[in-house]
């Protein structure tokens, strides 16, 4: 049992610790439009631990930071009991759509978004003679870069992890992007988790988000 006087000796030291200062420049013109696509979006996902910073920002270097961008579109492949997309879309204003496209338009006909964040993991997806788990991270991009063939005008994308499980499609990804007639993709190093954009880059400059203290949003509650 921990004595009473280091009990209140260690909460009166964490009483005096001043809260993190919030450091959230925004651009000009204010913030980024993103549109978020992802297989699922529950408690311990990949959207949870990614698509939330968005939301509500992330600490670094002491101080609270909101990214540039901020996710106004989702889709959400599954939806499980636990799924949490409809509930933060409710809290912080985003919209969920039932196809990739619209996400990527936000309900109207033309491209509506400045980047595009593909998230293909977790899931209930069959798996493959060799155990793979046959995630759409392909399927993913070729909607998204249809919408950007469509509307003339392309963004940059952010896919992450591995770009697909089958091979032929990865290099496809990867030639198309290297002979200009995809958008400019980045991926996280491990073992960063995501690497947000900057909106005054113009391009794709992902700075890395390290591993830490979580955003405030919780298992089935609010901030």
């Amino acid at each position: 049992m921990i004595p009473r006087r280091t009990f209140l000796t260690a909460l009166g030291a964490a009483l005096t610790i001043p809260s993190p200062a919030i450091s959230s420049p925004s651009p000009r013109g204010g913030r980024k439009k993103m549109a978020m696509v992802t297989t699922e979006w529950r408690y311990g996902s990949h959207a949870w631990h990614m698509g939330e910073r968005f939301l509500v920002g992330y600490p670094i270097q002491g101080q609270w930071h909101m990214p540039d961008f901020q996710v106004v579109s989702v889709y959400v492949d599954q939806t499980p009991a636990d799924d949490l997309s409809r509930k933060w879309a409710a809290e912080f204003g985003f919209t969920v759509y039932p196809t990739i496209a619209e996400a990527l338009r936000c309900g109207g006909s033309k491209l509506a978004v400045d980047a595009v964040l593909t998230i293909g993991e977790h899931g209930h997806y069959p798996r493959n003679e060799r155990g793979q788990t046959l995630y759409p991270r392909y399927e993913f991009f070729k909607q998204v870069t249809e919408v950007f063939k469509r509307d003339g005008r392309t963004v940059p994308v952010f896919n992450d992890k591995h770009l697909s499980w089958k091979w032929e499609w990865a290099k496809e990804m990867v030639e198309s992007e290297e002979a200009g007639d995809e958008p400019r993709i980045a991926q996280p190093p491990f073992p960063k988790i995501a690497r947000p954009l900057r909106a005054d880059c113009g391009c794709t400059a992902w700075p890395p988000l390290p591993r830490g203290p979580r955003p405030p949003a919780r298992k089935g509650s609010s901030r």
